[in-house]
């Protein structure tokens, strides 16, 4: 079945991502933006310190009109606009197109038409409410081609209105006006767009609706049954995508690799083909999880970059994404690309520190740090590793095991001896009071900080202390439950065996 269907899909789709990777539409909850509120606006000033901030989260109430909105020309960090009874027109947004807008919010606005909103090419979600819009406004929208959420409450839309947004290759979730559809237009709506949710109408899609229905049991079988119905309706739409990465999984659960990694180009090509670049950066990272480790690189790249453009830059999701990309293996010589991931992360948590988790910037400079230790460029690990010890010691209260973790990495970087060792000591004895736990991969760290020790002891013809590390180390195997996959215990037994001797033969003399 699995090849019947490889065969047949192949021939008509094309590349990326789904992020949720469930067909049932849920209702996002747009993050509350910064809260601005202007009094007489006369001139463009009153944003002079927000644009200097680089905020990306800006809310007008009142009183703004379009001369104010000329603040934004040139301005490229805007990403969520929320204005309220304001003058504010489609001229206003045009002032807008530096900046990729995600998310627009114009509730109780003169907006009488839409041509510069259908101008922001990477907006998500739109909120048109109590505006004087009509049929014709919808259908440019339609054009959108990242648009998922669009609320015309409020309005004087009709059904034929609704109907133009049928070519949408994106919408899941429109809100409609209150009371004014029956279920027969409803349901005509449904069928037309079975990807869609209609706000207080419905409590699902259609397709939705066909997937809690079905009978068939095997899974696979069951979201190509519901492709096929989509694509009959809809041959480009990004929920096609979605079943297509479900079959994926499926394949790739079975360990068919090879094959699932066909279904997520396919599910990959279609997003490329219809546009809806903010649901690839998703596709990618599970395209790369079936890829060869030289084929990653190109699509990190690109993942990273969509993600960058289409997440807002104050989300949890955007590092956590930039953290998944930068966690897959990748070559030695692609070292400084991993590292530019992390520091994205790190630029983003620090620019935006109350609304990121912080608890990601750890694990953003332990990452860096060990992708150039990793790639022999201690210089350039050197001073992630500095920055993820301060962070960790001061921490309140302090995780001792990632804190251990840290001093070792740093060990493991520090070029002077007498700072190396202290490092490593540090972070051994605290390992020592912590007795050894398995977490974090602590017992390998220890025992490669026994080793590191034991060799710049008889470099300096110290055998006496390059034993004792030794013994330390072999201590630390004896403990691990997990297997001695480098064989550990007997390399150090070994080496022992040769100190031992060396010192008493120097005895001897």
């Amino acid at each position: 079945l699995a090849v019947a269907i490889v065969s047949s899909l192949i021939s008509m789709l094309a590349l990326n991502l789904f992020q949720g990777m469930q067909t049932k539409v849920e209702e996002t909850e747009i993050p509350k933006p910064i809260n601005l509120v202007f009094p007489e606006i006369k001139n463009t000033k009153i944003f002079e310190s927000h644009i200097k901030a680089r905020e990306n989260r800006i809310e007008i109430d009142l009183d703004a009109n379009d001369e104010n909105m000329q603040a934004f020309l040139g301005y490229k960090y805007a990403q969520d606009i929320k204005l309220k009874g304001c003058n504010v027109t489609d001229k206003g947004i045009a002032f807008l197109k530096d900046s990729k807008i995600l998310r627009l919010s114009l509730v109780e606005c003169n907006v009488n038409s839409v041509d510069n909103i259908a101008k922001l090419s990477y907006l998500q979600n739109l909120d048109l409410r109590a505006n004087p819009i009509d049929d014709q406004c919808l259908k440019v929208l339609a054009d959108l081609k990242m648009l998922k959420y669009l609320n015309i409450q409020e309005t004087k839309v009709t059904e034929k209105g609704i109907f133009n947004l049928a070519k949408s290759n994106s919408l899941v979730g429109i809100y409609l006006p209150e009371k004014k559809f029956s279920g027969t237009e409803i349901r005509r709506l449904k069928e037309r767009m079975p990807f869609c949710q209609f706000y207080t109408y419905s409590k699902s899609s259609r397709m939705g609706e066909l997937e809690r229905a079905s009978k068939i049991t095997d899974q696979f079988e069951k979201y190509s049954h519901l492709y096929s119905i989509a694509k009959q309706i809809n041959p480009d739409h990004s929920g096609l995508s979605d079943y297509l990465s479900l079959m994926a999984e499926k394949l790739r659960a079975q360990g068919k690799k090879a094959e699932a990694s066909k279904f997520f180009r396919l599910a990959n090509e279609i997003l490329l083909k219809n546009g809806n670049l903010a649901n690839l950066p998703a596709g990618l990272i599970r395209e790369m999880s079936c890829c060869l480790v030289e084929k990653i690189a190109p699509l990190a790249d690109r993942a990273a970059e969509l993600a960058y453009d289409t997440l807002p830059h104050d989300s949890p999701t955007l590092v956590q994404t930039l953290q998944e990309i930068s966690n897959y293996p990748r070559r030695k010589e692609d070292a400084d690309k991993v590292v530019n991931y992390c520091q994205t992360g790190i630029d983003l948590i620090e620019q935006f520190p109350n609304r990121q988790d912080r608890k990601a910037l750890s694990a953003l400079y332990e990452k860096a740090g060990w992708t150039y230790y990793v790639a022999l460029q201690n210089p350039k690990a050197l001073p992630y590793f500095q920055k993820n010890v301060t962070l960790l010691r001061h921490e309140i209260p302090r995780n001792d095991l990632l804190f251990a973790r840290a001093m070792l990495e740093l060990g493991h970087a520090l070029p002077e001896f007498t700072a190396r060792k202290s490092a490593y000591d540090e972070g051994m004895e605290l390992l020592e009071k912590l007795k050894f736990p398995e977490d974090y991969n602590l017992k390998e760290h220890y025992c490669d900080a026994c080793s590191a020790l034991h060799d710049a002891y008889v470099a300096q013809g110290n055998h006496e202390e390059a034993a004792r590390y030794l013994r330390k180390g072999i201590e630390c195997v004896r403990q691990m439950k997990h297997s001695d996959d480098y064989n550990r215990a007997a390399i150090f037994k070994r080496w022992l065996h040769d100190r031992l001797e060396i010192i008493r033969k120097t005895k001897a003399r």
